[in-house]
């Protein structure tokens, strides 16, 4: 295969060669047509083709008004009627409500879209940005035509080689080439993408409420907002009440267990002492009946 290669080679040599020798026919029989090299170089002017200008357009607008819903579906209906659509959207309905949109239009209807996006409300902050790309298209094309080119070449070597080695190398070759050539073409999409539809960034708010406005406030609730509220709290209150209780109720069995076991045994030990007492110090009939009748009570 290492011949093939070279030969690969040198028919890219031959063809070289082919091409100066054609350049200098050519230019050796056009003496007649141009008698001067200035006015060769006026005739090769004129024949070149220039590219159509590829310009990218941007702008990021916001505008406040007091319905952002209904100013975002106006939105999107102006963006529809211009032949655009609608890239993205994000809404924020909570608290000060906001939507952001991206917006895609035709360069043609840019200015007209704009224009009717900025009377959607009051314009807070408005910016526009246009780039020329022509240069950048023109050189991707060239890019991408000589990467075609090489890949193709590659196929047809890769086809004619027989051994292992060298098909192993240039499909190592061909793959790094491919990957190259649809690197470019993604970066041209992309641009031709941005080129064939202006970019517009729409976010509308609304504006805040001052305490002045005379509107009432949502933040003050109402009767039944209130009602509601205090049930809450109340069902709260009453929930800690029920399970501070079942929290307590076991310990409270066992002490109630620990009582009923206690209370015969401290009796009986009294008892024993009044017994006690009563032998050691003597008492009259009397005090005697008295206490026994004090033990009966308290039995």
């Amino acid at each position: 295969m290492s011949g093939a290669l070279l030969a690969g080679v040198a028919a890219v040599g031959c063809t070289g060669d082919s091409s100066d020798s054609a350049t200098r026919a050519t230019s050796d029989a056009g003496g007649g047509l141009a008698d001067t090299p200035s006015e060769a170089a006026e005739l090769d002017l004129d024949r070149v083709e220039r590219p159509e200008r590829q310009v990218i357009h941007q702008a990021e607008l916001t505008v406040r008004t007091n319905d952002v819903e209904e100013a975002a579906s106006e939105a999107t209906r102006i963006v529809e009627d211009a032949s655009g659509y609608v890239d993205s959207q994000d809404a924020d309905l909570e608290g000060t409500p906001h939507v952001t949109l991206v917006l895609k239009v035709p360069p043609p209807e840019y200015r007209r879209a704009l224009a009717s996006l900025e009377a959607l409300g009051d314009v807070t902050s408005r910016s526009e940005r246009t780039e020329d790309v022509t240069q950048q298209v023109v050189d991707l094309e060239a890019r991408i035509e000589a990467a075609r080119s090489s890949t193709s070449r590659l196929r047809e070597l890769l086809e004619g080689s027989g051994s292992l080695d060298d098909i192993v190398k240039l499909e190592r070759e061909l793959a790094t080439r491919e990957a190259d050539l649809d690197s470019l073409v993604a970066i041209a999409a992309s641009l031709e993408a941005q080129v064939d539809y202006a970019t517009i960034a729409l976010r509308i708010d609304r504006p805040a409420k001052t305490a002045s406005s005379g509107e009432p406030s949502e933040k003050i609730p109402g009767f039944l907002r209130g009602l509601k509220t205090g049930w809450g709290a109340f069902v709260n209150v009453a929930l800690g009440i029920v399970t501070a209780f079942g929290f307590l109720l076991p310990f409270l069995a066992a002490a109630a267990v620990v009582t009923a076991i206690a209370r015969p045994l401290v009796h009986r030990s009294r008892r024993r002492t009044a017994l006690r007492a009563e032998r050691e110090l003597p008492l009259d009939d009397d005090d005697h009946a008295e206490w026994l009748v004090a033990d009966d009570i308290d039995s």
